[in-house]
């Protein structure tokens, strides 16, 4: 029975997830994102531009994440004084801007510094890293997600790529689409998405054991748990 994916689900899963710098060692962990949408997209840019170490990549996104939840409390503590949201959204900003250079080395201050990275214009748009490179990045974070999760043989790693390369360009096409649609068109992108995931995901099982598909749509349910989840304050509260 297919299982119908939620708007937020679709672009939330795996389709922003920012890849790991090409200077990390091989035998290190790959990092596993937790940042989505815009967000997820600027730390993408961010290890990209700076070439962050692991260490670097798990305290800026710690710190980015951070930085959303305040900013979204922000939005919502100051629904009817817009003048307010923008004073604490900036005094948030300020801080993780400082909080993040402390994290670099002197050049990647630099660079930093240079990319204007709370620029929203100057950050690279997603249609801009639809090519070859952005599948690709795409491919393996989603592959390196499901290898982890269902220990996959290398002949099963060989055809999970092959189908995620195949259906990789029209997720990303979907998605991109999404940023200008109106509400109708976003509903109707919605249906699409989840067609195109369910398609892909009916493929990957194709080439797994029971015991895998099991795990592996535990996976993709706790995924869509997490997407629904809405966000925490800080210390809990």
């Amino acid at each position: 029975m297919p299982r119908f994916r939620t708007l937020t689900f679709c672009l939330g899963l795996f389709l922003f997830t920012a890849p790991m710098a090409q200077a990390q060692q091989a035998e290190e962990e790959p990092l596993r994102v937790v940042l989505f949408g815009p967000a997820a997209q600027q730390f993408a840019w961010l290890v990209e531009e700076l070439t962050l170490t692991m260490e670097q990549q798990r305290e800026a996104q710690e710190l980015l994440r951070r930085h959303g939840i305040a900013v979204l409390h922000a939005r919502r503590g100051n629904r009817e004084d817009l003048a307010a949201a923008r004073a604490a959204i900036a005094a948030k900003q300020a801080e993780t801007d400082a909080a993040l250079k402390a994290l670099f080395t002197e050049e990647q201050q630099a660079k930093y510094d240079a990319m204007g990275f709370w620029d929203r214009e100057r950050m690279p748009r997603p249609d801009e890293q639809q090519g070859p490179r952005g599948v690709n990045r795409a491919v393996e974070a989603q592959l390196s997600r499901i290898e982890t999760e269902l220990e996959l043989t290398e002949r099963q790693q060989e055809l999970v790529r092959e189908t995620l390369t195949a259906h990789m360009p029209g997720l990303l096409s979907v998605r991109d689409q999404v940023r200008d649609a109106s509400p109708e068109q976003r509903r109707e992108l919605m249906g699409q998405m989840a067609q195109k995931l369910e398609a892909m995901d009916e493929e990957i099982e194709q080439h797994l054991t029971d015991e895998q598909i099991d795990a592996f749509r535990k996976m993709r349910d706790q995924e869509q748990q997490r997407q629904r989840r809405p966000p925490q304050r800080e210390g809990g509260h």
